[in-house]
Parts: C-alpha cells; sequence; structure tokens
C-alpha cells in the first residue's frame, strides 16, 4: 500500500531522481535556446540591415543557425533521457502494482473483474507514464516559453507587451472553464473504457461455448452496448476538445493581429524598431507552439491524472489478510475447527457452527448438499479466509497466530479446475518444486498416469499447453495436477473434486497410488461421487448448520441419514 502522506507522482518521480534532474536541465536548456534566437533576429533586422553589414548580417545568421543546431541536439538528448525515464516509472508502477495484487487474500480476487485488472496493470499505467513525461516536457517547454516570453516582451517594450496580453484574462477564464468540463468526460471515458475491457474478457473467457450454442450474436450485442456507450461518451468530450483547441487558435490569432496593430502605431511614432515587432511575432508563433502544447497537455493530464487515480486506488485497496508471525516448524498432528463461522457478506452466512478434527494419518472426505460450503470450508483450511469467529487449529496453534506459508507448505492441493499455465509440461509439473530433477517429474507423472500420454507427443515433455491447457482433455489436465502433488510430496493431501473428469478405472487406480505413495499421510476430499469415500477412515457429512453427521461409509449407510439419502439421490 502506499504511504498515505506521501504524493504518488512524488513517490515515483523520486526514484527516477537523477534521470529527472538532467531531463529537466536539458528542458531548461532548449528553453532557454528557443527564447534567445528572437534577439538575434531583433538584431539583424535592427542592426546588420540598416547598416548594410553583410559580415554582421552573415555572422549573426550564422550564429541564429549554431543555435538551433545546438537546441537539436538537447532537444535529442532531453527526450531520449524523458522517455528513458517515463518508460523506467512504468516499469516500477507496474511492479508495485502486480506485487500489490499477489499480496491480496481471495477475497480481492473474487470481487474485482479481472478485465478491470489487466485495465489497470496496461492503459491505466500508459496514461500514467504519458502524464509523468511528456506532461512534465510540455510544462516545462511551454511554461518556460511562455514565462520567458513575458519577460523579454516587458524589457523590450512594456506598452506593447501590456497591449498584446490585454485579453489574456478572458483567456484563462475560457482555458479554466473547459478544462472542468473535459477533466469530468476523460474521467468518464475511463470507466466506460475499463467497462468495455470486462467485457471483452468475460466474452472470450467463454468464447467456445458461445459459438457451440450460437450465441455470437447474443455476444455481439452485449460489446456493441458497451462499445457504443464509450463511443458516445468520447463524442461528448471530444466536442469540448475541439472547442478548448479553436479557441486557442482564435487567441493567439487575435492577439497577433493587436500585436501588429499595436506595433504598428508605436512604430509609427517612433516609439519602437520593427526589430522589435517582428521579435514580438516571433515570440507569439512560441506562444502559439506553447499553447498547442499546453492543449494537448490538458488532454494528457486529464487522462494521466484518471490514470493515476485508478492506480493509486488500486494501490491502497487493502484486502490483505491478517497475518500470523509463527512459523509452523513442526511436522503435521491435527487439524481442529472449533464453532467456526463465516460469510462473505453479513446477511449471507456460508458456514456455521462448524466443528470437527482431523488427525494425522487419517483419510478424511468432506461432503455435503451443493451451496453447504464445502469449497469455502477447503479455502478456510488452506487459509485463504480466517473465520468470522470460532478458531481453526494446526497442531494446536491458531491459524491467526501462524502465517499463510507455513500452512500451505504442508499441504498439496488437486482441485476441479486444471490451473494449466501457457508453459511446457515439463514446467508445469516443477512450478511446485523448481528444483526437481528431470527423473522426479517422470516419476511423478508416472505415478498420476499422465507419463504414456505425454510421451505421445512430438516434444514430450518440453510440448507447450496452450491457452488453459487445451492441447489436452480435461481429465489429463487434472492428471498434470495430480503429477504436481505427487512431485511435491507434501504432509496433507487436498483432493477439491480432484477426480471429476476421469473414468472410474482411471480415479480407482490414481487413488491407489495415492494410497500408496502417501501411506501415513493425511489426505483431506471434497467429493460428489461418494463410491470414492469406501475406504475412507472418516466421513463428515456437512450441512447450513455445521456438522450433520460424521462415521465410516458403511456406518453412515446403516444410519440411513443424511449421507444415506445424499447417496440415495434424495
Amino acid at each position: 500500500m502506499l504511504n498515505k502522506n506521501e504524493n504518488i507522482i512524488i513517490k515515483y518521480y523520486k526514484k527516477e531522481k537523477i534521470l529527472l534532474t538532467v531531463f529537466v536541465f536539458f528542458n531548461i536548456v532548449v528553453t532557454v535556446l528557443d527564447l534567445s534566437t528572437p534577439l538575434v533576429v531583433k538584431n539583424i533586422i535592427d542592426k546588420a540591415i540598416p547598416e548594410k553589414n553583410v559580415r554582421n548580417l552573415l555572422l549573426l545568421t550564422a550564429f541564429a543557425l549554431f543555435l538551433y543546431g545546438i537546441r537539436t541536439i538537447f532537444a535529442v538528448l532531453s527526450f531520449s533521457r524523458g522517455q528513458l525515464m517515463g518508460n523506467r516509472i512504468k516499469y516500477h508502477m507496474r511492479n508495485d502494482l502486480f506485487s500489490h495484487f499477489l499480496k491480496q487474500s481471495h477475497e480481492f480476487f473474487n470481487k474485482k473483474e479481472v478485465g478491470d485488472l489487466i485495465a489497470r496493470m496496461t492503459s491505466d499505467l500508459e496514461s500514467s507514464s504519458a502524464l509523468l513525461y511528456r506532461g512534465l516536457q510540455d510544462l516545462l517547454a511551454s511554461g518556460g516559453s511562455l514565462v520567458g516570453g513575458f519577460a523579454l516582451m516587458f524589457i523590450y517594450s512594456p506598452t506593447l507587451a501590456f497591449i498584446t496580453f490585454a485579453p489574456l484574462p478572458l483567456g484563462l477564464v475560457f482555458v479554466y472553464s473547459k478544462n472542468k468540463k473535459m477533466k469530468k468526460g476523460y474521467r468518464e471515458i475511463r470507466k466506460k473504457n475499463s467497462a468495455l475491457t470486462v467485457v471483452l474478457h468475460e466474452i472470450l473467457r467463454v468464447i467456445l461455448f458461445l459459438k457451440d450454442n450460437l450465441l455470437e450474436k447474443t455476444a455481439y450485442r452485449k460489446f456493441l452496448k458497451v462499445n457504443d456507450e464509450l463511443l458516445s461518451t468520447e463524442k461528448k468530450n471530444f466536442l469540448n476538445v475541439g472547442i478548448f483547441m479553436a479557441g486557442v487558435t482564435f487567441y493567439v490569432h487575435f492577439t497577433q493581429l493587436i500585436l501588429i496593430c499595436a506595433g504598428g502605431i508605436l512604430f509609427i511614432k517612433g516609439k519602437i524598431s520593427i526589430g522589435i515587432i517582428v521579435s514580438f511575432l516571433l515570440l507569439v508563433d512560441r506562444f502559439k507552439v506553447s499553447l498547442i502544447k499546453l492543449t494537448g497537455l490538458t488532454d494528457t493530464y486529464h487522462k494521466g491524472r484518471a490514470g493515476i487515480t485508478r492506480v493509486e486506488e488500486m494501490l491502497n485497496t487493502d484486502y490483505i489478510l491478517p497475518e500470523g508471525d509463527t512459523k509452523l516448524e513442526e511436522k503435521f498432528e491435527s487439524l481442529k475447527f472449533k464453532n467456526v463461522f463465516f460469510n462473505y457478506s453479513k446477511d449471507n452466512p456460508v458456514i456455521k457452527n462448524l466443528s470437527f478434527e482431523i488427525k494425522k494419518g487419517e483419510k478424511v472426505a468432506i461432503v455435503g448438499r451443493s451451496g453447504v460450503g464445502k469449497t469455502t470450508l477447503m479455502n478456510l483450511i488452506k487459509r485463504n479466509y480466517l473465520p468470522n469467529s470460532g478458531e481453526i487449529f494446526i497442531n494446536n496453534k491458531s491459524y491467526k497466530d501462524i502465517t499463510r506459508e507455513s500452512v500451505l507448505s504442508l499441504m498439496g492441493t488437486i482441485e476441479q479446475k486444471e490451473n494449466i499455465l501457457g508453459d511446457t509440461i515439463k514446467n508445469n509439473i516443477n512450478i511446485v518444486r523448481e528444483e526437481s530433477s528431470d527423473y522426479e517429474i517422470i516419476e511423478a507423472s508416472k505415478k498420476a498416469y499422465i507419463h504414456n500420454t505425454i510421451e505421445e507427443l512430438p516434444e514430450k515433455y518440453e510440448t507447450i499447453l496452450g491457452n488453459s491447457g487445451t492441447i489436452l482433455s480435461t481429465g489429463q489436465q487434472q492428471r498434470i495436477s495430480l503429477a504436481r502433488v505427487f512431485l511435491k510430496n507434501p504432509q496433507i493431501i487436498i483432493l477439491d473434486e480432484a477426480t471429476s473428469g476421469l473414468d472410474n478405472t482411471s480415479e480407482s487406480k490414481i487413488m491407489e497410488n495415492i494410497d500408496k505413495e502417501f501411506f501415513g499421510k493425511t489426505l483431506i476430499a471434497v467429493t460428489h461421487r461418494l463410491s470414492v469415500t469406501k475406504n475412507f477412515d472418516k466421513i463428515i457429512v456437512i450441512g447450513k448448520e455445521g456438522v450433520i453427521e460424521e462415521g465410516t461409509y458403511d456406518e453412515l449407510v446403516a444410519k440411513k441419514g443424511e449421507f444415506f439419502d445424499i447417496l440415495n439421490g434424495k
């Protein structure tokens, strides 16, 4: 999280203070050189030409060309250093943002849309970086030119300078009023852009389902709706931008006419020279460039400020689970739930008064009807959430007091969802223990009954899996997950509908391998396939009010209670 007392812009400028200093220095040099040229031109017109001194004319012209050349060099240096600074700031912001994401609990990812998170990491950072680099560059260049130009004009002719800038207050009022409207417009555009990203991600995530069910038109209508809303918002704002830019151009042209008229009168009266009028025109022309830059800066500022606000908002979002300060050093002995209550919202309790105990070496199945919180229970066991009330103990130590890392280091999880990465099969397996040898990876794959399938692929273990592992079937992807657990060799194995994608024969063989390889270790399984639970030491049947019944498969069948009813589809 950000330090609330530190401005986010200052924070990232501090990280690149050397580049920032160099960048500002080069920009100041460029601005000084821009303002020096009109001085040379004045001397050419007022002295060299009237005196018919060709030598001085050539020297002054050569000197002006020299200034232009030096300016070009410093402009290149300013651009390159500024671009590097902007990219490095974007790099730091992206690292900080992604690091912040990784620290968040499951609640954060359940509440945030993936598309919105991607937008914050991409388009928002681009806008933020543009403001911190190009915005600063335009501010320095245009601000320096305006202030320096004003000063030179007042030195040469206070009267003409005052007349030239008499309309300035009206121009400032115009800029201020339009700025307010554009700021609001760009804020709305960012919101609509984010909504578009969310909808696009959602559609592409289930695109194959949509195509299989001839729902392309439905998807297109949904996308078209948010795309139309974005265009409508942009049209409203771009009208304001157009009025703003046209108004600035009109102000510059109006100022030039005043300058020519008033300057002509002062020249006729003998109060100023033609060189001063030409210098004023050159400076006003510089003002035009500066005002156009300021116009662009307004656009950059509002987009960048909106992006920075969204990044800052995300960095200050805190769903980080409270961390204990005790590491669990000893081997697993017991897991105990004592009167645990948990809910995602106050009016939606998921788990009530749940109490049970699992001891080392036990094979325990947790079953129950849909919606009773079995998946939530698994997340509580993995310390992805903490109870709202009650306690969870591991080796008689409260979950609140121990680190999440020390809890998860004991566990290996196989879930119904595949969790396959777009990487090689080898890297997909050894991600849980990267120092593993090829031999260990192959042995783990054999135990998961996926080795032969891998060997049939052209690249074998170096085969790169596509989007979500689409090169493999659902069952094969689940076997990759099983291979990970065999490789990790944890003390607690959690099976969350882990064999749902397998046929009965494969399921039976893999369960036999799990029994053999993890003999004496603890197995916790959530499953709808109750036939799997026949050889378990204990079955815990949970309901909306806690544990309903507990016992072995035969005991619960003989009891003819909740388990018996679920088994028989009642």
